[in-house]
């Protein structure tokens, strides 16, 4: 989250398909890290936060860029059913990973689930800068110069601040993401693990209902005729 807010105006001032691109490899590069590790048999606890740390960098690059990419290329009254399309790609991923990565886990083993994750990163990479053309956006001001960084970076403090609502929105995702933290991404595995034997075919029909409801929920967005018009 905290390298989103300083990202943004990072993303805004370089090309964007090359920022995800580099976001893309720099996490694929430490799953390539982990699996180095793995396979030498050195692998150790302060290895993965580490890698971690490193994969939320290159996530904070990633979510802004993906949202601009989004609000670049779909038309305005498209904004709501491509938001509800991106849910519904979330959680359809959410409910068939769990799936396919039980079954190579149980028959291929970690090593060849953590290979899979790299070599599919490739290809999305791949897929991404040969066939998605992307538009260049400008920065420029009325006299024809780039704006700056930090006072683009401070305008955003400044709509943030005169905003109540918005601010109101912000606390509450915070919130949100924060005890889904602590909670779901950091306990909910290990504690269905613990008490069902590490049964990992557990954790993934846990996983995969939280992605259906995921995908239920953006289906309603997309074909919910209501919702048309809500940003206006």
């Amino acid at each position: 989250m905290v390298v989103g807010v300083f990202g943004g105006p990072l993303v805004d001032r370089t090309n964007m398909k090359t920022i995800m691109i580099f976001a893309d490899l720099g996490a694929g590069l430490c799953t390539l890290a982990l699996y180095a590790l793995l396979q030498n048999g050195t692998l150790q606890i302060w290895h993965i936060y580490l890698l971690n740390i490193f994969n939320s960098i290159f996530s904070g690059l990633q979510a802004p860029a993906n949202s601009a990419v989004v609000s670049t290329i779909v038309p305005d009254e498209f904004y709501v059913k491509a938001s509800g399309l991106q849910s519904f790609s979330d959680g359809v991923v959410q409910v068939l990973a769990p799936v396919f990565a039980t079954a190579m886990l149980g028959v291929l083993g970690i090593k060849t689930v953590i290979m899979v994750d790299f070599l599919t990163m490739l290809f999305a990479c791949s897929s991404l800068a040969i066939f998605v053309t992307i538009p260049a956006t400008t920065l420029k001001n009325s006299s024809g110069k780039i704006r700056g960084y930090f006072k683009d970076l401070s305008e955003g403090f400044a709509v943030i601040k005169s905003s109540s609502l918005l601010i109101r929105l912000m606390l509450f995702i915070t919130f949100i993401n924060l005890v889904a933290g602590v909670t779901y991404l950091n306990l909910l595995s290990p504690l269905i693990l613990a008490r069902t034997a590490n049964d990992a075919r557990a954790l993934a029909l846990v996983n995969g209902s939280v992605g259906l409801g995921s995908i239920v929920g953006a289906l309603f967005i997309v074909f919910n005729s209501s919702t048309k018009g809500k940003l206006d």
